[in-house]
């Protein structure tokens, strides 16, 4: 795994100063003297692109608090299995940056009730962070986690010198109309070009295929917010081809399969292996992504010509990004009777400090979730500069904004069954998934088995 250190040691020091400096008593913790017990605490990074730049932070605690050890470590996606038996063994970490599994119902309780620990900063962080879990769940007097950053958006994302050789512009893209013809110059300029193998590149990741893109790129295409709830309660059938609104999703992405524009088979290539080591090697210029295949790229060649541009706007000019959930930070649960809990929950509660998020935010690339920041606080993540902040501005098009409001599948996940399997996002769609996309099967015979799939998920 390739890393980059987006924090330089002059930006942390400025930021520890602020941090730190005239007696700041934002971030200061309870008993934050040396107890004189020596405790180490395992912290599971919020992804493993970041975990250099977690370390540095965590070093300024650990300076704070010399009896304590912080020990960093990682869950890629190909490691989620072996996580999760060390969980089910009771030999879990303490802290976890982003909490694997998600809290849904069926398995909250694996994480500490974030109410039992005097977190002082509820009132400072927008969106109800407090209501939250009820809300998707329907249970009442528990927090398993907080996030203490905001939301992400996917983008489409390109070398902007390699698209200058092709004579091709992105960054003009708004609306699918516009996607269209430029899919069909790039796939021109790819099939001519040694060295490029993908148009449009991409591989398999349930929760990319099963929740973020079906989502996000049918709301863009046009679904109504309405209909998306419909089609999760039941009002609208899955097999409704004419009114389901995911239904254009796979037609447009089955439409680019079929013109080559994806790559063959991409339901059975590695997420990170295949699709993204071959963005980062130049396989291809043009890709669908989050935040994170930014800092990937640049750290293994920082000096990549990054350009973004968002995906075509809703028709009341939303920019649809990933939802506020129940994903965040959170402490398992097997350390609340422990001796070292105490020293577990000062450690959370200043990693989830304002002053320490806005450290955060710089290489997640998200901004804070607090309602103030501080009054020199400002982002400069590649995504946020590149493509946030200039559709902010009116860069892509006026009166746009980003929209991170719940998605269907959230709302009605109070109704979910226990132990019953996502409509969407799961590793064994991947087979009919590659059957519709490659022709054996129909979008009528793939609709029956996700309406099959959602009559057993759910009870209303």
């Amino acid at each position: 795994m390739m890393f980059k250190k987006t924090l330089s040691a002059v930006v942390l020091i400025v930021l520890a100063v602020s941090l730190f400096a005239n007696g700041n008593k934002e971030t200061a913790t309870k008993g934050s003297e040396d107890s004189g017990k020596n405790v180490t605490i395992e912290v599971i990074s919020v992804q493993p692109e970041y975990m250099e730049q977690e370390k540095q932070v965590w070093d300024l605690y650990m300076e704070e608090n010399p009896n304590v050890t912080i020990k960093i470590t990682s869950v890629n996606e190909d490691q989620e299995t072996a996580f999760m038996a060390r969980l089910a063994a009771n030999e879990g970490p303490a802290i976890m940056d982003r909490t694997i599994p998600q809290p849904d119902k069926s398995n909250y309780k694996v994480y500490a009730n974030l109410l039992d620990i005097d977190y002082p900063y509820w009132d400072q962080l927008t969106g109800n962070p407090k209501g939250i879990f009820e809300k998707y769940t329907g249970i009442k007097g528990y927090v398993p986690s907080v996030n203490v950053l905001q939301t992400f958006p996917y983008s489409f994302l390109f070398y902007k010198d390699e698209m200058a050789k092709a004579g091709l512009d992105p960054s003009t893209i708004r609306t699918w109309k516009d996607v269209d013809n430029f899919l069909a110059k790039l796939k021109v300029y790819v099939d001519k070009t040694e060295g490029l193998e993908y148009v449009l590149d991409t591989g398999w990741e349930p929760w990319v295929w099963g929740l973020c893109l079906p989502n996000i790129v049918s709301l863009s295409l046009g679904a109504d917010s309405k209909d998306m709830l419909d089609l999760y309660t039941g009002k609208i059938a899955w097999t409704e081809l004419d009114k389901n609104p995911m239904v254009p999703f796979f037609k447009k992405m089955k439409e680019y399969y079929q013109k080559g524009y994806l790559p063959k088979n991409w339901w059975g290539r590695e997420w990170e292996n295949e699709f993204e080591a071959g963005f980062i090697n130049k396989k291809s210029i043009f890709t669908l992504h989050g935040p994170w295949i930014w800092d990937k790229t640049l750290a293994a060649d920082p000096s990549a010509k990054l350009a973004g541009v968002p995906l075509p706007a809703t028709k009341d000019g939303k920019l649809p990004e990933y939802p506020r959930g129940t994903e965040g930070a959170g402490i398992l649960s097997q350390w609340e009777d422990t001796p070292e809990y105490p020293e577990i929950v000062k450690a959370f509660i200043w990693y989830n400090s304002p002053k320490v998020a806005e450290m955060r935010a710089q290489y997640v690339g998200a901004p804070p979730s607090f309602k103030t920041v501080s009054k020199d606080f400002s982002l400069k993540s590649p995504q946020f500069m590149n493509v946030i902040k200039p559709a902010i501005e009116g860069a892509f098009g006026s009166g746009l904004s980003w929209d991170n409001s719940p998605w269907a599948v959230n709302i009605v996940a109070p109704h979910k069954i226990d132990g019953k399997p996502d409509v969407l996002m799961d590793n064994a769609l991947a087979e009919p998934l590659g059957k519709y996309y490659s022709g054996s099967m129909s979008l009528a015979d793939l609709m029956k088995i996700l309406e099959q799939r959602w009559q057993d998920a759910y009870d209303f």
